[in-house]
């Protein structure tokens, strides 16, 4: 096997580990409240808004079906609420208003084709594969098929609803790899998967090229739908060779074909990211694009919004600068990230979502901020030039904590999602 591969495989896994740290991160950053001693430069002429829940519903559970986390949802037509669990890997479909539980989905084991020493991906012009590793000897006689293909991860990165189809973008096979020296490892290819609503069936099926020659490998995690254009804008990572860093070829945001096909690619990491050794760790993009199709983007540790079409930003105002100090205290001293307790201290603010809004150009963007031992939520609107039109402030109350939040433009509402010790709620609220 081709060393770079095998190496770039084994990157993978650490990167998609380090991913899930990321999430249970900045999940912390809404229950972990700690003193903050921020300066912050205040921005006064805006619309202080107050909130107001209009709805609130509480999500079915039950023994089989435990909401743990919240990593993107999507409101279809038809009042369905799709969430996406990044640590269950499946796509769980709620009525928004009553907040029954309709199905849950996962991607079935017999899409995935895996084959000791060789990754061999699934294609609809072929039948599924329903069994794992079976031509190889030493696996058959330490390990049971059956065990082998529990081992297998795959999961549903992230999905949204376009009329009644389901689009995501998902990991469909995590193979595992023998290889006699290194040991196991895993491998991956991200794939975009289509649903139909209803029948919960799959629809058709592509794979997400790897863009070798740049080194350009897509993440399941991010994407956004160009209508339009007919496009999809994905996070990307790059194979970074020790002591061979070309910070203008580290690609985070890359157009692809809905086919699959690589088209080309858009934006790099930012400058503080590379320069502080972080780069890729911590940057996974925050995108939206409004109704004229144009890309807004941010990443979470960071204090700008960026606008794609004419690659200008505007800042973020009222935004601590712990951050900024964070990232210049690693350009000097970029071991204290390996650290996983140094990061609550270097970066006390996370950028959550940013969305635009309906019937206007203006963007929403939501963060949270360590301040004064508590947790503050801030929602703020901005024109495209940057002013600050509104904003609304909040914490979490101590029977409930936040765990996701962000505009829904299918229902013109901020959408909530709080957890107690009786479950997990939907609040909607006004803007």
């Amino acid at each position: 096997m081709d060393t770079k591969i095998t190496l770039f495989r084994n990157n993978l896994f650490k990167y998609n580990l380090l991913i899930s740290n990321i999430r249970i991160i900045l999940l912390l950053l809404f229950i972990l409240g700690q003193s903050c001693s921020s300066q912050i430069k205040i921005t006064t002429d805006y619309n202080n808004k107050q909130i107001q829940i209009i709805n609130k519903i509480q999500l079915e559970e039950n023994d089989e079906n435990i909401i743990k986390t919240i990593t993107n949802f999507s409101i279809s037509k038809n009042s369905e609420l799709l969430l996406n669990d990044y640590y269950s890997g499946e796509i769980k479909v709620y009525h928004l208003y009553t907040g029954k539980l309709r199905f849950i989905t996962e991607i079935p084991k017999e899409y995935i084709d895996s084959i000791a020493l060789k990754v061999q991906p699934w294609f609809p012009d072929k039948p599924p594969v329903t069994t794992h590793f079976i031509n190889n000897l030493k696996l058959r006689k330490e390990k049971k098929v059956a065990d082998i293909k529990k081992s297998l991860s795959t999961f549903y990165g992230h999905s949204v609803y376009f009329n009644d189809t389901i689009v995501s973008m998902a990991s469909i096979y995590y193979p595992l790899l023998i290889d006699t020296i290194n040991g196991v490892h895993w491998a991956s290819a991200p794939q975009v998967i289509l649903l139909k609503n209803y029948s919960n069936k799959i629809l058709s099926y592509n794979l997400l090229e790897n863009q070798k020659e740049k080194q350009i490998f897509p993440d399941p995690n991010v994407f956004v739908y160009d209508q339009k254009n007919i496009l999809f804008f994905v996070k990307t990572m790059k194979y970074i060779q020790p002591g061979s860093i070309n910070k203008d070829s580290l690609y985070i945001i890359c157009k692809y074909f809905t086919d699959g096909r690589f088209k080309e690619p858009l934006v790099v990491l930012p400058d503080e990211y590379v320069k502080s050794k972080l780069e890729y760790n911590f940057a996974r993009p925050i995108m939206a694009m409004n109704k004229d199709n144009i890309l807004f983007y941010t990443f979470p540790l960071s204090d700008k919004i960026y606008i794609s079409n004419n690659q200008t930003h505007f800042n973020i105002k009222n935004f601590p600068d712990d951050n900024k100090f964070g990232f210049i205290k690693l350009y000097d001293q970029p071991q204290l990230i390996q650290k996983q307790e140094n990061f609550k201290e270097l970066f006390k603010t996370t950028i959550l979502n940013i969305n635009t809004l309906n019937n206007t150009d203006n963007i929403i963007i939501f963060w949270c901020s360590r301040l004064n031992k508590k947790i503050n939520f801030f929602i703020q609107e901005y024109t495209l030039s940057g002013k600050l039109i509104s904003q609304m402030e909040f914490n979490n109350t101590e029977s409930e904590e936040i765990i996701y939040i962000n505009y829904s433009k299918e229902i013109g509402k901020i959408v909530v999602f709080s957890k107690s010790e009786k479950g997990v709620f939907i609040n909607l609220i006004d803007w």
